[in-house]
């Protein structure tokens, strides 16, 4: 399964603004990246002996929203009033379950963003554009096999007997 993630760089203080705005669009989540430190409740969450430093906040966040892409072969399916011309992979799912023509719903989105700006600032307000493939596609790439080996030996035998267990270990660095 792919997906086109929609980046939007903007400020820590419109975050939430520009969340709600996109969820009315129909893009339901968010992935926040900012350096806002985290809260002394949000400290006393973590599971660590030695709290991490993180870096200064400089007021620039990113949210990412996903859209997905059909798969070559999938059925098209009944696209909404005035997308009935859209060509055969210009149509995308977003999260609420509406079929979209993503031109049209980055060009809603930029308005939207635009709207905003008229009364508070929202940064840069750019949109990037970019796909990415869904984590359960991937997960064969961060596994590797190894074996280990038991060895047994007899009282008074020179030879071992070896017999093998395989395990399966994921990699996240």
């Amino acid at each position: 399964m792919k997906w086109t993630k929609l980046m939007i760089k903007t400020t820590s203080e419109a975050e939430d603004i520009i969340i709600s705005t996109m969820y009315d669009l129909g893009l339901e989540g968010a992935q926040i990246e900012d350096k806002v430190p985290l809260t002394a409740w949000e400290k006393e969450q973590m599971f660590v002996d030695i709290l991490p430093d993180g870096p200064a906040d400089d007021g620039v966040a990113y949210l990412s929203f996903f859209v997905e892409v059909p798969e070559e072969g999938d059925e098209k399916p009944q696209l909404p009033q005035g997308l009935d011309g859209a060509a055969d992979n210009s149509y995308f799912l977003i999260s609420s379950g509406q079929v979209v023509d993503l031109p049209k719903l980055i060009e809603c989105m930029q308005q939207e963003l635009d709207d905003l700006r008229m009364f508070m600032d929202i940064g840069e307000g750019t949109i990037t554009v970019s796909e990415t493939e869904d984590f359960v596609d991937l997960w064969i790439s961060v596994l590797e096999q190894f074996h280990l080996i038991r060895r047994k030996k007899k009282t008074g035998s020179i030879t071992g007997k070896t017999s093998s267990i395989s395990f399966i270990s994921m990699n996240f660095w």
